[in-house]
């Protein structure tokens, strides 16, 4: 798909990710989400709507090992009255 206007560059395809649990550090779902946000921002721009438990392991790893090019998160909390996941 060419996703073009006139007289501009090809517009960069955005991805937005639901991930209900994202770690590079834990197992199971948590790591399923990781290995998703990271091979999807391999090919296009991602954003990672995660809850707020994924964030510290998250932040961990770009202290250690840099940003992911590509790859962006946003935390959400969840609460009774409104749940995302």
């Amino acid at each position: 798909m060419n996703l073009t206007t006139p007289h501009s560059n090809p517009l960069p395809t955005r991805v937005l990710l639901v991930a209900y649990a994202c770690s590079p550090y834990k197992g199971s779902e948590s790591i399923v989400g990781w290995g998703r946000a990271r091979e999807t921002a391999k090919y296009c721009e991602t954003w990672v709507l995660a809850g707020t438990e994924s964030e510290p392991d998250i932040k961990q790893f770009v202290r250690e090992n840099g940003e992911i090019p590509n790859l962006h998160f946003c935390f959400l909390e969840r609460n009774n009255t409104t749940s995302l996941f």
